[in-house]
């Protein structure tokens, strides 16, 4: 009797310690954002079979890979993103916590007219946000705009417009919290 309980609780012993702990783990698409954007979450826990979100707002969720949009509105803050796993029988979960930084950010439209037929390519603090080329409208006869909109933090910014053909412009723009901003060139 004493080697049947003896072999149990070895049994026992050796088949909990085979048992793989619950880790809550995630990551983001990015570490800092845009008021308006949308934050990509990645769940990389392991040995969870069931998970709980809790979002900025408070929010709860339990999809695997959750986005959240951020208000527009924003002003620069750092908000905190939480995890929380669950094991089979729910017996045992892990919490993971984290950060990332949102910049105030507003929108601006870039459109300009022009000759047709000539692709111009738009920079923004000298990186390359896109490209547009304008077409001649045979039915107006004219040459409708190009443009590009995007989303930008706050602050003086420099939009230098490239073509093939022509010497670069240059224009200063500066965006406050919320802006619709539309600049022709």
């Amino acid at each position: 009797m004493n080697k049947i309980f003896f072999l149990i609780t070895v049994f026992g012993l050796l088949f909990s310690a085979c048992k793989k702990p619950v880790k809550a783990d995630f990551s983001t698409d990015k570490d800092v954002y845009l008021a308006g954007e949308t934050v990509k979450l990645t769940n990389i826990s392991g040995d969870a079979i069931s998970y709980k979100w809790t979002m900025p707002n408070g929010q709860s969720l339990t999809t695997m890979n959750p986005e959240y949009k951020l208000a527009a509105n924003l002003d620069d803050a750092t908000i905190t993103f939480k995890l929380e796993t669950f094991s089979k029988n729910g017996k045992k979960s892990s919490i993971c916590l984290k950060s990332v930084t949102v910049k105030a950010s507003g929108q601006a439209a870039i459109w300009t007219t022009g000759y047709g037929g000539v692709q111009r390519n738009i920079y923004v603090d000298n990186i390359f946000i896109g490209s547009f080329t304008t077409q001649y409208d045979s039915i107006l006869h004219n040459y409708p705009p190009g443009h590009l909109t995007g989303r930008f933090s706050v602050g003086h910014h420099q939009i230098i417009i490239t073509t093939n053909n022509f010497v670069p412009d240059t224009v200063g723009m500066y965006i406050s919290k919320g802006d619709s901003l539309y600049i022709m060139i």
